[in-house]
């Protein structure tokens, strides 16, 4: 194999090819979303047990609050973070299960489209005994701030690792997006330094993989996910979206390895993806009142 760095992917590099194949089927439209307060659906998580349930929350301008919704579409919960502060809410993903099976909840205030903010910050929380019954829940959530090592970015993806509690924060730049790791575990109470690990381009990647750039939305990363197993990673940008094979040396290795595509409707403003609890599919939405939520059949 090339001796290849992990922050750029030149095509001699690209030897891990995970597959140069669209993955898939086309995306099918599965519900939208029918409460009037999901305005800008910008994270979303599914999850696991008989009854599939999805988790979203609204971008910047709304209350600390996820929304519990069911395959209706209809919102069965309304879950308030207590003492939280929602700036600019960009993602939100789901880590370890607890005795019951069901995962934390981690939600990414991550968003700076200015890149002025100090620093960014994480809330977790577990799910309340109630969710799913009561119409209105509270829950007291856990704080992470966490700092770039030189300066303020702006980024709309976080992903976290179920099996090992890694947080990763993909960036969302013109200039290509980076990929930046937590310490693990963070700690509350003062500032997490964030750590590079490496950069992809989007534009370079659907050249190589013989797909068109289709607009500037093409190079934006705007949600992302890591599989159930921990083993792929998928990122969406307005107009794609990519998996990828996790490398066995980690994240680190990601730049070497070629992602295959996948294909995602075309909507306004798609912000979001993740897996199925059982990663033989992705579901992706989208802002705006009443939006879509597709699913992605991945083969």
């Amino acid at each position: 194999m090339p001796n290849c760095s992990p922050f750029a992917a030149p095509a001699a590099c690209l030897a891990l090819c995970f597959s140069c194949l669209a993955a898939g089927t086309a995306p099918t439209e599965v519900l939208h979303f029918r409460d009037d307060d999901i305005e800008e659906s910008s994270g979303l998580a599914v999850l696991p047990g008989r009854e599939r349930l999805f988790l979203t929350h609204n971008d910047s301008g709304d209350s600390a609050r996820v929304f519990l919704v069911d395959t209706s579409g209809k919102t069965v919960t309304t879950i308030a973070l207590e003492k939280a502060d929602a700036v600019d809410w960009e993602d939100l993903a789901l880590g370890a299960r607890d005795s019951a099976g069901m995962p934390e909840v981690l939600v990414g205030d991550i968003g700076d489209n200015d890149e002025v903010r100090p620093q960014v910050q994480i809330y977790r929380f577990a799910l309340p005994a109630d969710a799913g019954r009561s119409k209105r829940s509270r829950v007291r959530a856990r704080k992470y701030q966490f700092t770039y090592p030189d300066r303020p970015r702006n980024a709309e993806s976080l992903l976290v690792n179920p099996t090992s509690g890694q947080i990763l924060i993909v960036t969302k730049s013109l200039l290509g997006s980076e990929f930046f790791v937590a310490p693990n575990p963070p700690v509350e109470g003062r500032p997490n330094r964030l750590r590079l690990v490496g950069k992809v381009q989007f534009p370079q990647l659907l050249k190589q993989l013989g797909k068109p750039t289709r607009s500037l939305g093409s190079a934006l990363a705007t949600g992302g996910a890591i599989s159930p197993d921990g083993k792929r990673l998928v990122l969406r940008t307005y107009t794609d979206a990519f998996e990828w094979r996790i490398p066995a040396d980690g994240l680190a290795g990601i730049g070497r390895v070629l992602p295959r595509w996948i294909e995602v409707p075309d909507v306004a403003m798609g912000e979001s993806i993740t897996y199925s609890p059982a990663g033989d599919r992705c579901y992706t939405s989208a802002e705006g009142k009443h939006s879509p939520v597709h699913e992605l059949v991945l083969r």
